[in-house]
């Protein structure tokens, strides 16, 4: 019997929703809310394979650039023609883009405020930044950061069928707090933050461990006091107007 088939089956059936995209359905209606009047470039930082959201709007792919550590992107990623293979902390580019769209990978930057501030230089003005990343007071952060790499490497094994943890996860800007303040120095207006406990995937193995968590992720989602603690958020920030000079 395929377990995680029963517990995903069972998600479909109460929610009527798709375990997969129960959280990309409701964050694409605000990353089409502000990226749909773009008309420069967009950047899809650390584009790996591909991005749903930036598939889903079927952008002209002259606009469209992929930046990534991994050269191998050339080959995988099939929704960009234009890529930088370049650390995303030591990222330098001659092009301005409207738009930068990150897509879990904000959680897995040794230094996001470096990452912020060559998000910031490469924008042209006015130019906005779309965050989504697990939140850091979320259940499944607190235990990564806590468990030792032996320890998570195991329940990658059990919980995802991969021998190793792919990369480290350090989530130092991912909370709302710290991430408007690190905005507010870098001189970003947050235009947008909100966050949303999604599906417990990893429990997906252990279909009764699954079906509670699921009802608890509902709990979570309609009350605003939990807010904090939700699996996932979504910021949009803006590059503030430069106040001409005097």
């Amino acid at each position: 019997m395929d377990l995680r088939a029963l517990s995903h089956n069972w998600f479909n059936k109460f929610y009527n929703e798709n375990v997969y995209t129960y959280l990309e359905k409701r964050f694409f209606k605000i990353v089409i809310k502000y990226l749909a009047n773009i008309d420069g470039a967009i950047l899809d930082a650390a584009c790996g394979a591909g991005n749903p959201y930036l598939e889903k709007m079927y952008i002209n792919k002259n606009r469209l650039f992929g930046i990534d550590i991994d050269p191998s992107v050339r080959i995988r990623n099939k929704l960009h023609e234009n890529f930088i293979i370049e650390d995303l902390h030591h990222m330098k580019t001659e092009r301005k883009f409207q738009a930068i769209i990150s897509v879990n990978t904000w959680e897995h930057l040794q230094s996001p405020s470096i990452v912020l501030k060559n998000f910031y230089n490469s924008l042209s003005d006015r130019g906005i930044i779309i965050i989504i990343a697990p939140q850091r007071w979320h259940y499944i952060s607190i235990i990564e950061r806590i468990l030792p790499l032996n320890l998570k490497n195991l329940a990658w094994q059990l919980l995802k069928g991969r021998r190793n943890m792919p990369y480290p996860a350090f989530y130092h800007l991912c909370s709302q707090k710290k991430l408007f303040l690190e905005a507010h120095r870098q001189k970003l207006d947050v235009m947008h933050f909100s966050s949303l406990e999604g599906p417990p995937l990893w429990l997906a193995k252990v279909p009764p461990l699954f079906i509670m968590a699921s009802l608890i992720m509902q709990i979570l989602n309609e009350h605003y006091i939990f807010r904090g603690i939700r699996s996932t958020f979504i910021a949009i920030l803006k590059k503030k107007d430069l106040l001409p000079i005097s």
